[in-house]
Formats: structure tokens, C-alpha cells, sequence
């Protein structure tokens, strides 16, 4: 279902998560995914994409927190059956490391420190 929708890009872009929410977005934006299709359970895209589960957790957390798709325990999340998808971004920044936009002073040094680069770099 997602053959071929979704490519990792390991260089100092966007982190992993955010790169599979903006693929299952632009996707279903496309119409590419429709309301009601199943995704592919976590263990099995983040072995298709080579990938941790936890990785796609967080993007399906996203996609769930911005009401685009239905997570269930034990079942296939579901792409949402009113998805009104905006052609502009939306959620997390598709931009590189300086996602600082909106920090604290406090946060914007925790996004200096070596822990973030590595989190980033994804």
C-alpha cells in the first residue's frame, strides 16, 4: 500500500518521523490514500522502511493527533473518513535542524545540545 510512497532520507534533513508523516500526508492530500484504507501496522512499515517501530509510532501519533488517521490497540490505523488536507504543510517543520521556532530560551539550548543533534539526525 505504501510501496514506493515513502523514501528515508538519512542525510541532515528532516527526522525520520516527520518525513513518513509528510509521505502519509502528501499522500492521502493526493488521493493517493483514500478515507477508510488501512496503513500498514508499525512493526511492519518500520521493517519496510528499515526503520525502528518507535520511529513510526511517532509519525502515526501525529497523523492521529491531527485527526488524519484513527489508531486503534491491536488494530490497522485507519486513514480518517473526513481528511480535509490543506495543499500547504502543516505539523512539524519539513526543514533541517533548526526547528528552534517558537521555543523558550530553555528549549532553544536544549536544541543545541549533542543528545538533540543525534535525535535530529534520524
Amino acid at each position: 500500500m505504501l510501496d514506493g510512497m515513502l523514501t528515508m532520507d538519512r542525510s541532515d534533513g528532516p527526522s525520520l518521523p516527520n518525513q513518513i508523516y509528510h509521505g502519509v500526508r502528501n499522500a492521502i492530500r493526493d488521493g493517493r490514500l483514500r478515507p477508510g484504507m488501512p496503513l500498514p501496522a508499525s512493526r511492519r512499515l518500520a521493517d519496510m522502511l528499515g526503520v525502528s517501530r518507535n520511529t513510526v509510532t511517532a509519525a502515526y501519533e501525529l497523523l492521529a493527533a491531527e485527526g488524519v488517521i484513527s489508531v486503534r490497540p491491536g488494530a490497522a490505523p485507519l486513514i480518517a473518513g473526513e481528511t480535509h488536507l490543506e495543499a500547504g504543510p502543516a505539523g512539524p517543520p519539513v526543514h533541517g535542524p533548526d526547528r528552534g521556532v517558537g521555543l523558550s530560551v530553555r528549549g532553544h539550548a536544549l536544541t543545541k545540545t549533542a543528545w538533540a543533534r543525534m535525535a535530529g539526525s534520524r
